[in-house]
This record gives C-alpha cells, sequence and structure tokens, in this order.
C-alpha cells in the first residue's frame, strides 16, 4: 500500500461538515497512514478554486490518486472524475467519500464521535483508491429492446417510460392477471386513489402502447450473453417457448410478506404486527 500517492481532502463544506466534524483532526488523523501522500482542508472542494488547488497537487505532490471527503457523490462525482482528468489522473482512481449526508448531518449532538466516524469513512475510502485499478471506458453496441420481468406497478411503470424512449419492451408476468400486490390495496397516499385504479390505468396505457409486448402465465425459463446482447426464452402458458433479444433486463418480481413464527420479532404481542 505505501507504493501508492494518494491525496486526501476534506471539505469544511461552509460549515456543513466542518460545524460537526472536525475535519482537521480529520486530516491529522490519515495524513501518516499507508498509502497517503498528502491531507489536506478544502473550504467549497467542489468551487474551481478548489479544484484548481487539487490538480496542482497532483503534479507536485506526484499523486496517482485522491480522496474526496464531501458531500455524496450523487452531487459532484462527476465534478470530481473530470476535475481528475485535468489533472491527468485515470478518473475511476478518484474515491468520493461521503462525511456530510452518512457523517455530519446524521450526528450534529456528538462531534467527537461524528469526527471519529468520518475518520474511518475516509480511512475506507483511501483503502478503496490504494486498491482501484485504472479502468477504461467501454462503448458498446447494445439491442434497442428491454425484458421486463414482473408485471407488477413497478414493471409497468418501467415498461411505459422504456417505450417512451421508443424501446421495445417485452413484460413477463407470472399470474393470469397484472398488478401484483398494489392491485389489492385500497386508498393510496397521495392521491388517495385505489390500487386496482391505478394497476388499471398502468394496463390500459401499456395494452395500447406498440412498443410493449406483454406475456401473462409466463416466466423468464433461460438467459445467456452480456449486456447489451442478452438471449433470453419465455416459457408461455401452452408450455412452450419463445426466444427474445433484448439488450438489458430490469427484474422488478416483487415480494412476498414475511410470516415470522410466534414470539420472533415480538410477533404474537400486542400492537406487533407484519
Amino acid at each position: 500500500m505505501s507504493e501508492r500517492r494518494i491525496g486526501v481532502f476534506v471539505c469544511h463544506c461552509g460549515g456543513n461538515i466542518s460545524d460537526y466534524v472536525d475535519v482537521e483532526n480529520v486530516c491529522k488523523a490519515v495524513e501518516n497512514d499507508p498509502g497517503v501522500a498528502v491531507a489536506r482542508t478544502q473550504m467549497f472542494a467542489c468551487s474551481d478554486a478548489s479544484q484548481q488547488e487539487m490538480i496542482d497537487s497532483i503534479h507536485e505532490d506526484n499523486l496517482d490518486g485522491i480522496v474526496v471527503a464531501s458531500c455524496s457523490p450523487t452531487l459532484h462525482l462527476f465534478t470530481f472524475r473530470a476535475m481528475a482528468v485535468r489533472g491527468g489522473l485515470n478518473p475511476y482512481q478518484y474515491v468520493q467519500s461521503n462525511i456530510r449526508e452518512q457523517c455530519s448531518w446524521a450526528h450534529r449532538g456528538n462531534v467527537p464521535l461524528a469526527t471519529e466516524k468520518a475518520i474511518r469513512i475516509v480511512r475506507a475510502s483511501v483503502a478503496r483508491a490504494v486498491l482501484s485499478p485504472p479502468l477504461a471506458t467501454l462503448r458498446i453496441d447494445t439491442k434497442p429492446s428491454v425484458l421486463v420481468v414482473g408485471g407488477g406497478v413497478a414493471g409497468l411503470s418501467a415498461a411505459l417510460a422504456l417505450a417512451d424512449l421508443r424501446l421495445n419492451v417485452f413484460v413477463v408476468e407470472k399470474e393470469a392477471e397484472v398488478g401484483g400486490w398494489t392491485s389489492k390495496w385500497g386508498k393510496m397516499f397521495p392521491a388517495g386513489r385505489r390500487g386496482s385504479e391505478v394497476i388499471a390505468n398502468l394496463y390500459d396505457r401499456v395494452s395500447q402502447s406498440e412498443n410493449i409486448t406483454l406475456f401473462t402465465e409466463a416466466e423468464l425459463a433461460n438467459k445467456t450473453g452480456t449486456v447489451g446482447d442478452f438471449q433470453v426464452q419465455v416459457r408461455v402458458k401452452d408450455g412452450s417457448t419463445i426466444e427474445i433479444e433484448v439488450g438489458a433486463i430490469i427484474v422488478a418480481t416483487g415480494f412476498d410478506n414475511y410470516r415470522p413464527t410466534d414470539g420472533e420479532f415480538g410477533h404474537g404481542m400486542q400492537g406487533v404486527i407484519t
């Protein structure tokens, strides 16, 4: 691990992090860890100025990987990947360490423990950066069709969304009718519509779509291939199989209620329900 040179940059996030996590102590805790070449704090890591400082550090400190300890990767994963590329690094040797949503915002009442948790999160991210190989982006040809396994509210909604993208969609439902659990429910939040109404509306739209083929009393019998090019066999109600080529598969098979034994998780006690 000591052969790697990882830069760790811990963000104040304008107080969103530093008000509840001692970011200076986070840096001190990891600065001498194996693989860590530099550990510094940033007021706003996502700002143009801070990104340029990290790029400068990549060159000056000869870094071959970076960890940015800041917010959720949902916000800035691609921001920092692009920054890593501008600094001459492989974008997949950058690791986002979430110490805002997963730490400072979750533990506002206890700075010492929030800081300790942040240190552990950052150390885990450093270990990931050390062990992350450089990856290359692949571009593959994919068949413009999708298999959706399950005809409940999720499967039907997914099929309609895919059909709007002009993709051919095949929905496989094992029961004789679509709807799953939702079709059995009464009025649902927030619109106050009954589950059967929701399913009936989705089914009508699916039936009218030229891009959707619905199989009921059917099941996925076999699958081969790889991403972008799957060969699947669907067994229909008369026992025969239909072969379909799809580029992607969505699994929306729903759920079953768990039935605990008496006493398990308090089941059987007053007020304890499944």
